[in-house]
C-alpha cells in the first residue's frame, strides 16, 4: 500500500443555474477569500474547460469590508443558458 498526502484543493459543482453559472462547494480546506480570480480546470464528458472563479460582488479584494462567503463564488463557462450547456 502506498499512502500519500495531497495538497490539491478541489471544487465540486453542486448547482447549475438558468444562466449556466456553476455554483460549487470545496473539497479540502480553503478560505473563500483565496478563491478570488483563481484559475480552474473543469473536466467534462467532452474534454476540459479552463475558466476563472468569479464573485457576486465584483471588485478588488482589498475593497471588500465583509467576510466573503463560499456561496458568493461561481464559475461562468460562457454558455448562453443551461440548455446550451447540456
Amino acid at each position: 500500500m502506498i499512502v500519500a498526502h495531497t495538497d490539491e484543493i478541489g471544487l465540486i459543482i453542486k448547482r447549475i443555474d438558468s444562466k449556466a453559472f456553476l455554483w460549487f462547494d470545496t473539497i479540502g480546506g480553503i478560505n473563500p477569500q483565496n478563491l478570488f480570480g483563481k484559475h480552474v480546470i473543469i473536466k467534462t464528458n467532452k474534454g476540459y474547460i479552463d475558466r476563472i472563479v468569479h464573485n457576486v460582488k465584483p471588485g478588488r479584494l482589498e475593497g471588500i469590508t465583509e467576510v466573503t462567503r463560499l456561496e458568493d463564488f461561481f464559475i461562468e463557462i460562457g454558455a448562453e443558458n443551461k440548455k446550451k450547456l447540456l
